[in-house]
């Protein structure tokens, strides 16, 4: 038996931060895909390898777990199921190619191993018979982390198009996003990539210890956006991320993302970071009437300034999986 899955990565449009403080927050799957090919095999043995990740595969002989980078996410998923050792004999193989930047071979912060997560989640779920569902594939994804994320990248892995979500005690409430006001956008790599669970563990840190008003005019500021999708307040939302971002000590807006929002402001567009900061993404906005010329000359500004504009798409369709 060979099962193959597939799941896009995302960009959290705005709501970051404050999607843990129980504020709606909105998401976009887009086409870079992580893939999984996995076959049940009639030895005792397992292999594992993958494409993408910089870790070499394996071959196991026996059944005990073996904690290596390739094997980590089967083992968190095979742990979370309360399986002892390896329940079947397989041959694994796990592709995130793209995910990476060409050219610098540097990791995109496009969600990657939320991807990753719910298309072996699924595939798991077939080869062993078992109902797959978005809550546990949170559990799993933030176990592999050792996080306490959101988990609306993989809501958006699980879902694909834009959705809405928005978490309430430990339950992520998702729901389509529609039409309600799209703004046309662009997205840019700042070359660096960002560690999303360190982000999440500062910011945790420092709300249990300061002012929190930034976040509840975060929060605010992103309830206001979802109702009502508008550059006006988009740009009060960019604006209320900064000021946590002060507040908080997070880095959000590195150097390279001030300098795109520069860009941004003078061509009449707004430009924001997506997801924790730190480097990684970012997106900029413009009005419905816009010349789309002004995004040639926004993406002349990013290669000047030796940052990378991303050719990238709704993905309209979340993970699919099944057999061959």
């Amino acid at each position: 038996m060979k099962i193959s899955s597939h799941a896009p990565g995302k960009i959290v449009l705005w709501g970051e931060y404050a999607v843990l403080a129980g504020a709606p927050a909105r998401v976009m799957a887009v086409n870079r895909r992580a893939e999984v090919s996995l076959s049940v095999v009639s030895d005792s043995g397992h292999r594992f390898s993958s494409l993408g990740f910089l870790t070499p595969g394996v071959d196991l002989p026996g059944s005990n777990y073996v904690d290596t980078p390739v094997t980590a996410l089967f083992n968190t998923i095979c742990k979370q199921w309360g399986y002892a050792d390896y329940p079947i004999p397989l041959a694994l193989t796990m592709d995130t190619r793209a995910f990476f930047q060409a050219g610098v071979n540097t990791k995109l912060g496009l969600g990657s191993s939320a991807a990753l997560c719910v298309a072996l989640y699924r595939a798991m779920s077939i080869a062993l018979d078992r109902e797959a569902n978005l809550a546990e594939a949170i559990r799993i994804h933030n176990t592999f982390q050792n996080s306490r994320g959101s988990g609306v990248d993989v809501a958006a892995s699980w879902h694909g198009g834009v959705i809405q979500c928005q978490q309430a005690a430990d339950t992520l409430y998702v729901e389509p996003a529609g039409d309600n006001g799209k703004l046309p956008w662009r997205a840019v790599f700042t070359g660096t990539s960002s560690s999303t669970p360190r982000h999440i563990h500062s910011f945790s840190h420092w709300r249990r210890q300061a002012d929190t008003r930034p976040l509840t005019g975060l929060c605010q500021a992103s309830e206001q956006l979802c109702k009502v999708v508008s550059m006006e307040n988009l740009a009060a939302y960019t604006h209320a991320l900064q000021v946590l971002d002060r507040a908080a000590e997070l880095n959000i807006f590195t150097p390279p993302h001030r300098q795109l929002a520069t860009i941004a402001r003078d061509l009449g567009l707004v430009y924001k970071p997506c997801g924790a900061g730190g480097g990684d993404i970012g997106v900029v906005f413009a009005d419905h009437d816009v010349d789309p010329a002004v995004f040639d000359r926004f993406n002349t500004g990013v290669l000047n300034q030796g940052l990378y504009p991303l050719d990238l798409e709704v993905a309209q369709h979340g993970a699919e999986t099944g057999r061959e």
